[in-house]
């Protein structure tokens, strides 16, 4: 057995999402690129969500990952919360858990399209860039609808392009979320930046990864299912 190096963490928040989080986990599971590991973070929740993810990985032949990697399907590890704490810290203490180049966060009742990981690390690689972003779907009861991150049709590099990028997702018209962005680590380490739990996850984030990276790209096709019709 030795210590294995992924190229991607996929971080994921658990919280009260038990009739969710069985399609969250299946979209991991069905990704077409392998080398990502996943870190659940349970947020005391109070109900099943996080046994019937362990379940689901364990029966799929997910290896607990305490250290030791060994060649089976993939691996997890397990985040608990002294407490709830929220989206916020338990995304940075999902990162601290974490041993990925890139980072990757996914809300615990949406699921990404199977070749999510491997289309956005395939242009990390090709591109040099350390933030990718891609477009969504969101799903409501009533239907899905595609959203659009970016009409620029260009990486950004400039500071200005940045600036303008960040103007747009404080004013609302562009998706501050972090799930539908491929992070790469040393982004956050260079620029220092922290979860704030006073401010909503995404915004406490993302305008400074967008600012502090060294080139922004994008992917037209919609590879995340934003569910909202959670009530939880």
């Amino acid at each position: 057995m030795t210590e294995k190096d992924f190229s991607i963490s996929v971080i994921m928040p658990v919280y009260k999402v038990s009739g969710y989080i069985g399609r969250s986990i299946e979209s991991l599971m069905a990704q077409t690129y392998k080398n990502f590991e996943i870190i659940l973070v349970d947020d005391c929740g109070g109900d099943d969500s996080i046994e019937k993810a362990i379940s689901m990985l364990n029966t799929h032949g997910y290896i607990y990952n305490n250290n030791v990697v060994t060649n089976e399907t993939g691996s997890y590890k397990i985040v608990t919360n002294s407490r709830n704490q929220g989206v916020s810290l338990s995304r940075q203490n999902g990162m601290m858990a974490s041993g990925g180049e890139y980072v990757i966060h996914l809300d615990s009742d949406d699921y990404f399209e199977p070749d999510l990981l491997e289309r956005l690390i395939s242009l990390a690689k090709a591109s040099s860039s350390d933030l990718l972003i891609c477009n969504f779907f969101k799903e409501r009861p009533s239907g899905s609808s595609k959203i659009e991150t970016s009409t620029m049709g260009y990486p950004l590099i400039s500071d200005k392009d940045k600036t303008e990028y960040v103007k747009e997702m404080l004013r609302g018209e562009r998706p501050s979320a972090l799930w539908n962005k491929l992070i790469k680590r040393e982004l956050f380490d260079r620029a220092e930046i922290p979860f704030d739990s006073n401010l909503r996850d995404d915004l406490s984030a993302s305008p400074l990864l967008v600012l502090n990276a060294k080139k922004v790209d994008f992917v037209s096709n919609a590879l995340v299912h934003y569910v909202l019709y959670n009530s939880n």
